[in-house]
């Protein structure tokens, strides 16, 4: 945030997206500004799983590395194929850019020992 920025809150913004037209160019940037960052919040905390109420493991603590869906595959004993047609619903799925699919070792090893019965 620039250091003559000032914080705008932002709800009624989300619930009523037209109410920015009022706003000047330096607001509507800092508006942005504001939302960028909350995106990145948002998005690191999806990409580590993070969810309230789950306590942090110390293994989450490492970096989760993102594997190919070739990788992927190898893993769960599965084809390429059916991790494309079902990335939307596996829980593993991560998006980190427009086109890129990838899949999170972490995850992986959640879902498995999930299916498993097992306590991740």
């Amino acid at each position: 945030m620039t250091p003559a920025s000032k914080v705008i809150e932002i709800a009624p913004y989300l619930a009523r997206p037209n109410l920015a037209d009022g706003l000047t160019r330096v607001e509507l940037a800092t508006l942005l500004e504001q939302l960028k960052g909350l995106e990145g919040r948002v998005m690191a905390r999806l990409l580590l799983g993070a969810t309230e109420g789950i306590r942090a493991r110390q293994e989450d603590t490492e970096r989760d590395c993102l594997l190919t869906a070739k990788e992927a595959a190898e893993r769960l004993a599965l084809t390429v194929d059916y991790l494309y047609r079902h990335a939307e619903k596996l829980p593993f799925t991560v998006r980190p850019g427009a086109g890129q699919v990838r899949f999170s070792a972490r995850g992986i090893e959640r879902y498995i020992q999930a299916r498993q019965g097992r306590k991740a």
